[in-house]
């Protein structure tokens, strides 16, 4: 009798013990976001490479900051933006607000469509201007959906999206140092589009993405789900096409959220 009462006042005490360091650990977690500036975040897959080949990652200041909500005046911005550039903006035709809050490095802002009158000859439907209400800046970002993510509960969400192309496609997060926009994350998996050369896509083209915290660590990771439909006759033959799905199979890809000597970066596991 008196072993089985010594035998359950240790599993209480280490129970106890479990359970304070638990919390201690969520509170040192939680206690490292207190201040966006403090957070250094890191692409694993890209050496944080900046946005674009041209100056898109690098501001483009609003002049006159009375007109910042002006569509009129933000579309002249945008022509002027591209002016040195490769892509032909002439044929804008309207801006869109697909969104407006506070973003993660970037401040309270709004996000916008770039829509043009003839799609062929401009720069395609992929691209979105964001607008920092804060820093009274735009940014360009080469996006066709804007699909905001989160770190953590208390931090405001990322500026996240996917980009589509033939047969494929990326989601990518974004955050701004030093006024400069940097790619943290990126994936070529979530995203995959049919193609007359290829015999496999995701429904709606894309993998569902659940921004859950996977491990119980107070960090929020990226969990994406989906179908990848196959329309040949069986997964080998590339020959034979045909109109309706074959078969498919349950695709998931997770990423972690990690932290390593003050830095944060998504691990793929």
């Amino acid at each position: 009798m008196k072993k089985l009462i010594i035998l359950f006042l240790i599993f209480n005490i280490i129970g106890c013990e479990n359970k304070r360091n638990s919390i201690k650990k969520s509170r040192i977690i939680d206690s490292t976001f207190t201040s966006e500036t403090s957070i250094i975040l890191e692409n694993k897959n890209s050496s944080n490479r900046m946005v674009e080949t041209f100056d898109y990652s690098k501001p483009y200041y609003v002049r006159d900051t009375s007109k910042i909500n002006d569509i009129g005046y933000l579309k002249k911005l945008c022509v002027e933006y591209f002016l040195n550039t490769n892509y032909d903006i002439t044929n804008l035709e309207s801006l869109e607000k697909i969104w407006s809050g506070q973003l993660f490095s970037i401040g309270k802002c709004q996000v916008y469509k770039l829509n043009f009158k003839d799609v062929a000859l401009s720069m395609g439907e992929n691209t979105l201007v964001v607008v920092s209400l804060d820093k009274n800046v735009m940014y360009r970002i080469n996006l066709q959906q804007f699909e905001p993510t989160f770190l953590h509960s208390d931090l405001p969400p990322v500026f996240s999206g996917r980009y589509y192309y033939r047969g494929g496609g990326s989601f990518y997060s974004y955050h701004v140092v030093n006024d400069t926009l940097l790619n943290f994350f990126e994936s070529d998996l979530v995203t995959k589009l049919y193609s007359y050369d290829d015999c496999r896509c995701y429904k709606n083209n894309k993998l569902e993405l659940k921004n859950i915290d996977l491990d119980n660590d107070g960090l929020i990771d990226l969990y994406f789900e989906g179908k990848e439909y196959n329309y040949c006759v069986g997964y080998a033959s590339r020959t034979k096409k045909d109109t309706f799905v074959r078969d498919s199979i349950l695709i998931t890809y997770k990423y972690f959220l990690q932290k390593k000597e003050e830095k944060y970066y998504y691990e793929k596991k």
